[in-house]
This record gives structure tokens, sequence and C-alpha cells, in this order.
């Protein structure tokens, strides 16, 4: 097939930018609204999806089955990365890191799979709380970054802002350290547990996915 004919050009894969979300321009929050008013309010979210990579630095080593699912869920979160299709909601990921190496180097690997425009929300070293503007390329866990009560309060007000600005009604919600109490009057725990409550809270029609761990979705419904 000739590369310049018109359906050698449609064929070409598409490719999305991977892009900070408290730096978008005012041209990338336009499209992003637009895409919510399309998925008609609706967003994902997934919460420190590094699902392959759990089980290097949590202790499931001794439990293959457990790392199996692990792997699995990673091919599906690739799959929705690289998905084509026009209906897929717009994609944010609250993404943990050491430093600014590694959060560079995840959001890499992250824009060699995406074909549509992914939304990072960088955070502390296992915590879902945003990092402020001045830390979030400045940030070091092993410098022991001190972040406040009050800053972490503040970046959570302004996201949930931000996503009410945008047209944000509902949130399919997936990711790590999902942790079911098994008590209706208590809380969910955990990173992606603490990021569903600070959600909800704040009015957001909150949906688990399937894509969670290691509590699932058929626990969080019991």
């Amino acid at each position: 097939m000739n590369p310049e004919s018109p359906d050698a050009k449609e064929a070409e894969p598409k490719h999305g930018a991977v892009r900070l979300f408290f730096e978008m321009d005012k041209k990338t929050e336009v499209s992003l609204k637009e895409r919510i008013e399309k998925a008609k309010g609706l967003i994902r979210v997934f919460i420190h999806p590094d699902f392959e990579r759990y089980s290097e630095f949590e202790n499931i080593k001794d439990q293959p089955e457990d790392i199996e699912k692990l792997k699995e869920a990673e091919v599906v979160f690739r799959k929705i990365l690289s998905s084509e299709s026009e209906t897929v909601p717009p994609l944010f990921i609250f993404e943990d890191g050491v430093d600014n190496n590694d959060f560079e180097g995840k959001e890499k690997r992250l824009g060699e799979l995406a074909t549509q425009d992914v939304y990072i929300i960088r955070t502390t070293f296992a915590n879902p709380d945003p990092l402020p503007l001045g830390q979030e390329r400045t940030y070091s866990w092993n410098l022991f970054t001190k972040i406040g009560d009050e800053e972490k309060s503040l970046m959570w007000k302004w996201l949930i802002e931000e996503f009410k600005k945008l047209g944000v009604k509902k949130i399919l919600l997936g990711g790590l350290e999902f942790y079911v109490t098994g008590d209706k009057d208590k809380s969910h725990s955990g990173c992606m547990g603490t990021a569903m409550n600070k959600l909800k809270e704040h009015g957001f029609d909150v949906e688990i996915s399937a894509l969670t761990w290691p509590s699932g979705r058929e626990d969080a419904l019991k």
C-alpha cells in the first residue's frame, strides 16, 4: 500500500499525549471539557495503577495466583490505554513516585501506549494526596519532603473544584491499595479507598472498577 494514500493514513495508529493535569493550557482544558461533555460527565480514574510492579514491592511473591491476577489487570489496563474507541471516557491517573525521574519514567511508558490524552495527577509516594504545584517536579521521597495537612487539603479542594468546572459528574474508579472495611459505617482505606472517600463526599457518583486490588468490586458491594 502506498504510504501516502488516504487509506494508509487512516490505518496509522493514534497517539495521545501524557499531560500534567495542573499544568494544562486553555486549549487543552477546552478540549478536555468537550470530551467530558461527550461522555455525559463520566471520567475514568486510576489510583497508582502499577499492577505488574505491585508484587515486586509487596510481600506476595509466594502467592502465584495473586501475581497472575495482577498481570491480567496490567493487560487490561494497557488495553484501556491503547483503545482507539471514541467512546472511551477521559482517563486520569493518580501517579506516585519517589522523585521526578521516577515520575517521568512512568509517564514515558504511559505515553508509549496511550492513543488518547491521559491526564496525570502526581501524588506523594504511597499516598493519593496530590502534590502541591511547587513540588510536582522537585518532590523527593528520599529527602522526606514535608507536606502539611493544610497543603494536602488545599490540593484536594482545588482538584475537586477543577473536576466540577470541567463538568465531571461520574467517576469509574480503579487502582491499587483498596481495602474494604466490611462495616458500612466506616470508610474504605488504602490509597484507592482514601481517594474514593474524598471524591464521594464532594458529590461525585463513584463506581468501582473491576480493576482494583486487593479488595475487589464485589467486596465493596456486599
